[in-house]
């Protein structure tokens, strides 16, 4: 499995999530779709940790992730503005992308301290998934160097949310389903595959509009 697929499995996991969260009352339909929906945030971050090994420069990559955030939020901002609904910071997984790479990225060039720091503002600013969101790249980020990758990650996601949603109330219940995540994971050659570079930059905005949409004709 290249990792065009596992950003297209990630792609509708998201949509899926976001959906069902917008557009469906509580039913069994509605947690099946959510519970598919915790598959993205792990599959999104090993894409970022990927991309991180892959990009010729990774400077370059932190700007693009990072001001795509901007341009999300400025949207978001609009909405805001436009019907009352609060959906800033917390509905844009880019900046959570962007902490967690920016993290990385300092861990990895030796400025540990300045890492540790921008990993601990997830506890502040309230991103996507917060903290767990930018420690999952982080960790993604150092297990693709190691032997047993796999079994890691693994392990890796288990301690994740055994943290954050048994000892320490962060995430709901339902965050227990993106272990199967491991799935594509495992699955994945180390291929790029398909070169669409700017998928999930255009994909991203169009279905949080068309969602939002369907929300208020409903």
């Amino acid at each position: 499995m290249t990792a065009f697929w596992i950003k297209i499995i990630a792609i509708i996991s998201m949509t899926f999530d976001h959906g069902a969260y917008h557009l469906l009352e509580p039913s069994f339909a509605y947690e099946l779709l959510r519970g598919f929906g915790r598959l993205a945030m792990p599959l999104f971050s090993f894409l970022i940790a990927e991309g991180y090994h892959y990009t010729k420069s990774v400077k370059k990559y932190f700007i693009r992730i990072f001001v795509f955030g901007l341009v999300i939020e400025a949207f978001l901002l609009v909405i805001y503005f436009a019907t009352g609904d609060n959906y800033l910071i917390n509905t844009n997984i880019f900046l959570t992308l962007s902490l967690g790479l920016g993290a990385l990225i300092l861990v990895k060039g030796d400025k540990v301290w300045l890492g540790l720091l921008l990993i601990a503002s997830a506890l502040v600013i309230p991103v996507d998934f917060g903290i767990y969101g930018v420690l999952l790249i982080v960790g993604f980020g150092f297990i693709r160097e190691m032997d047993r990758k796999i079994l890691l990650s693994f392990i890796f996601l288990m301690l994740l949310n055994l943290i954050f949603v048994e000892i320490v109330p962060y995430l709901d219940n339902r965050q227990w389903y993106s272990i199967f995540a491991i799935i594509p994971i495992a699955l994945y050659n180390g291929n790029e595959g398909r070169k669409m570079k700017y998928l999930l930059y255009l994909y991203y905005p169009l279905h949080l509009i068309v969602i939002f949409m369907i929300s208020y004709i409903v």
